[in-house]
């Protein structure tokens, strides 16, 4: 079963009508082509309120045990949060045949009573450690809860929560041994194809590949250089969203090589303003290749360069009202060429 747009749909069941009026499909070949396809369900109003219900109710209790924390003995306080936790779990457990989605709204506030218990618990005893070790330990809770659930929602939190987990160990002592839980997300979106799943699993990757870079102690242009060529590969031999990023990765890390700084490493340094000088001029032609063949992202970057670049020549010696003035005419026009070009690429 494929799901589609209700204006896909729709659109489908025009087209399938129109070959049956043909004569090219009989009645029977069209619904059996229609029974392969339904309408996609959208966001329940329902679930809706029950989340941001159930996120108001966990971070009101938890805000007012904050509060009166200093009045509470160590035991009162981590019989509070180990209570709420349980109570949370066992009412979304009781609920869960009768009211599915009030029970997804028990589970959701236990997960936040969990994430919530392991920073407060820390504060109880006194736990040493750097903080991104509380989120990677609330990843670890949240992780199997959306694989045996298959909720889309409490996944996409785990994916946040190890994304803060691996920003934030960068030029950290210790290895990070958390990113080894990135490919558990790839499982997950084979389990339950999504765009966001799949755009944050992504993210994740690149994240974990400049912690060690970092970490490897690998000069920074090599880092960058390694995910221009990994936003290559994505978009020329990959599909979907995948392909999105791949142009997305390869145009940021590919202006963050035109500037000069990125270059300073080994024996470059003495001639790092002419290798960026060469490398944007290079960077720029291929933008310029790939507009021609009707993609709109490059078309944005290559006007990005070159304001950079004009800032950088005209702003240390010319009146800065001047420069602020024609920098804001320069955008204009690039921004009714852009919107000349979208209105040409529409119509072809």
């Amino acid at each position: 079963m494929r799901y589609l747009s209700k204006d896909q749909y729709k659109f489908l069941q025009e087209e399938l009508a129109y070959s049956r009026n043909q004569d090219i499909l009989s009645q029977e070949q069209a619904d059996k082509i229609l029974d392969l396809y339904a309408i996609k369900p959208g966001l329940s109003f329902v679930r809706v309120m029950l989340v941001i219900g159930a996120i108001l109710v966990g971070l009101g209790i938890l805000s007012f045990i904050a509060s009166n924390w200093d009045e509470l003995t160590k035991l009162v306080k981590y019989l509070i949060i180990v209570g709420m936790f349980l109570g949370f779990i066992a009412a979304g457990y009781s609920m869960s045949e009768k009211y599915p989605k009030t029970s997804r709204s028990f589970l959701y506030m236990a997960l936040i009573t969990y994430g919530a218990g392991i920073f407060l618990i820390g504060q109880i005893f006194n736990f040493g450690g750097h903080f991104t070790q509380a989120f990677l330990l609330w990843a670890i809770g949240v992780l199997p809860t959306a694989l045996l659930m298959r909720d889309k929602l409490v996944f996409l939190f785990a994916q946040l929560l190890l994304l803060i987990y691996t920003l934030g160990s960068i030029g950290t002592a210790g290895f990070a041994y958390g990113i080894l839980l990135i490919p558990a997300g790839y499982y997950f979106a084979r389990l339950i194809p999504a765009h966001f799943i799949a755009f944050f699993n992504n993210l994740l990757s690149i994240a974990a590949v400049i912690y060690l870079g970092e970490f490897s102690k690998v000069e920074p242009v090599l880092t960058v250089l390694l995910l221009f060529i990994l936003g290559n590969i994505a978009f020329y031999k990959l599909q979907d969203i995948y392909r999105l990023q791949g142009i997305l990765l390869f145009c940021i890390t590919g202006f963050i090589l035109t500037f000069p700084d990125i270059w300073n490493a080994w024996q470059l340094a003495s001639f790092n303003t002419e290798i960026s000088i060469v490398f944007s001029i290079g960077y720029i032609l291929y933008m310029l290749w790939l507009v021609k063949k009707e993609h709109f992202i490059p078309l944005i970057f290559v006007c990005i360069t070159i304001f950079r670049y004009y800032v950088d020549l005209t702003y240390d010696f010319m009146p800065k009202s001047f420069v602020f003035i024609s920098g804001g005419v320069l955008l204009l026009l690039f921004g009714y060429y852009i919107e000349r070009r979208r209105r040409k690429v529409a119509r072809s």
